[in-house]
């Protein structure tokens, strides 16, 4: 199934199967298209122009239309592109269904959340294969495990501070030097908000229960 469905948007949803059942010659042309509009919920718009529906539908079709040689092996791409969050929850829905109907699925897709959801197994690619891997293994080999916070001066009372985090790593609360200027060019400190002032801070490590892509990059 491509990324664009290309399907003729003058004919209706069922027209658009039957043509190309009889494009690929499928047996039973009339009791696969039924039981392929049930599978993707597109039943009740059958009879419907393509040209009508939103893209999230047409997505649908396309996955209907992938379902009429009652295939064994599947490849999709980029499935959910360009679909809103609703739409591409559905699309989720009925890739699960077929996983679990014994359907193999060969899914791209730039979404890393959209990978682990849905993946047994994900390969990463750049131009070559780079990893190979279960979701769990790739993101403990390739994401960092710890948060680091860093800060300017040490905290007179860090334990204040961080008392409502989970435990942390041995030895992670260790105050860091300030930094050393010459008299003459250290900077003079900002004024603090109206309201708020500036406190003494420390070097701090949390060990994270799970790291994922996006903790990663909000870290960086």
């Amino acid at each position: 199934m491509p990324e664009s469905p290309g399907l003729d948007l003058r004919l209706s949803v069922a027209e658009n199967l039957r043509c190309f059942a009889d494009l690929c010659e499928v047996p039973d042309a009339g009791g696969r298209i039924d039981r392929a509009q049930r599978a993707v919920n597109l039943a009740d718009r059958a009879h419907d122009a393509c040209g009508t529906l939103s893209k999230g539908l047409r997505q649908r079709v396309a996955l209907a239309r992938a379902l009429l040689p009652d295939p064994q092996v599947l490849f999709l791409d980029e499935p959910t592109a360009g679909l809103d969050p609703v739409a591409a929850r559905d699309v989720h829905d009925l890739i699960n269904a077929l996983r679990q109907s014994g359907v193999t699925i060969f899914l791209t897709t730039h979404r890393l959340e959209e990978a682990e959801r849905l993946c047994d197994r994900v390969a990463i690619m750049n131009t070559t294969l780079r990893t190979i891997g279960r979701p769990g293994e790739l993101r403990d080999r390739l994401f960092a495990r710890t948060l680091t916070v860093a800060t300017l001066e040490p905290l007179p009372d860090p334990g204040r501070v961080f008392a409502a985090l989970p435990p942390l790593t041995a030895g992670a609360r260790t105050a860091r030097p300030a930094t050393s200027w010459p008299s003459p060019t250290r900077p003079s400190p900002l004024p603090p908000p109206p309201g708020l002032s500036w406190k003494p801070a420390l070097t701090c490590c949390r060990s994270a229960s799970r790291a994922t892509p996006s903790r990663t990059s909000t870290s960086s």
